[in-house]
């Protein structure tokens, strides 16, 4: 939505200037409407506001990585710096294209507020509790950025256009692909090398990955083997057990960190380890038809604490019996309730 006000406020100027008495009316009705209707869904449309996130860097910071494209730390890139900078100075220039740039100054604006400004009632206007997390609208960036570079590449070529043909000298293509190579080599190779160690350090799997390790995704891969189709497990999903799904072919009660859980399901995750003396609790279990837990110690993704402690040693207190284990991955089996 933000990103379209740009291109309506150049349309509806333009058809201002060729509009007669009756037609700026409909011009400014449409105006109204079109603002309200923003307003409404800037103000309704939008998640839980309990979920919030605070600024992450200094000011000065935002603005210099809104203007590379290079938000958040990441690699920048000199050379679309170059462009970003050419391209808003010949739109400026060019009153029909304006509106490119302003698309850009939205998206550029929108990232530095919610990575910057701490102002907590204006931030949370402008952004919203989805939007508040910076990385939602660093993601944003280059769709704000890219028609601002293509129309600098665009500019240049056509200014370089004399300089090309001078005395009707034509470039061969060894010498345009050297050309292109040395672009890449100097704008873009060391992003793209730098991009792919960060992916590889978060995504790669290793004894002390923090969402899945080793031992866990080994134990996962068994679960065919290990739990007959059909059953449900038990689990804290900020763990990693959820990815039983996706690599186990078997079901969790949480499907996901953040999904929404019946009652029967709380009671299991906090009070599992007092079904020998709970009689809710193996009425939870039996109701749910649990009969296995899925335990990945204490460790959640991101240093989170969530109340799953019902989940945690239950074979010391005679709920449950270990039937694999993978160093600190453990798959059990529910003893202590007769229908389990």
């Amino acid at each position: 939505m933000a990103f379209t006000w740009p291109m309506f406020l150049v349309f509806l100027w333009r058809r201002w200037q060729m509009a007669g008495r009756r037609q700026r009316t409909y011009l400014v009705v449409a105006a109204a409407a079109a603002l309200a209707f923003t307003l409404l869904l800037w103000k309704f449309v939008r998640p839980d506001p309990s979920s919030y996130w605070n600024p992450v860097e200094m000011r000065a910071q935002a603005i210099g990585e809104a203007i590379m494209v290079a938000p958040l730390g990441q690699a920048s890139t000199p050379i679309i710096a170059v462009f970003i900078l050419l391209g808003l100075f010949y739109l400026l220039r060019s009153p029909e294209r304006r509106w490119v740039a302003g698309l850009f100054a939205v998206g550029a604006y929108l990232f530095v507020n919610v990575a910057a400004i701490d102002a907590l009632p204006f931030r949370r206007t402008v952004a919203g509790p989805w939007y508040a997390d910076s990385y939602r609208l660093a993601a944003l960036l280059p769709i704000a950025a890219i028609p601002v570079v293509s129309w600098g590449v665009v500019s240049m070529t056509h200014k370089l256009q004399p300089l090309l043909a001078w005395k009707g000298r034509r470039f061969s293509s060894p010498q345009v692909a050297g050309l292109l190579v040395l672009v890449f080599l100097i704008g873009q190779a060391t992003n793209v090398v730098h991009q792919v160690y960060s992916a590889q350090g978060k995504y790669s799997l290793s004894d002390t990955s923090p969402l899945l390790n080793r031992d866990e995704k080994e134990l996962l891969d068994e679960l065919p083997s290990l739990v007959p189709d059909g059953e449900v497990l038990a689990g804290n999903p900020w763990t990693g057990t959820a990815l039983a799904y996706t690599f186990g072919q078997r079901k969790t009660l949480q499907l996901h960190m953040l999904s929404a859980t019946p009652p029967d399901v709380d009671l299991v995750n906090k009070k599992l380890d007092d079904a020998r003396w709970d009689p809710r609790v193996c009425g939870a279990v039996n109701r749910l038809g649990l009969r296995y837990v899925l335990d990945f110690g204490r460790d959640e993704i991101g240093g989170g604490n969530h109340p799953y402690d019902g989940l945690l040693g239950l074979d010391t207190k005679g709920v449950a019996e270990v039937i694999r284990q993978h160093g600190g991955a453990r798959l059990l089996r529910i003893t202590a309730c007769a229908a389990s």
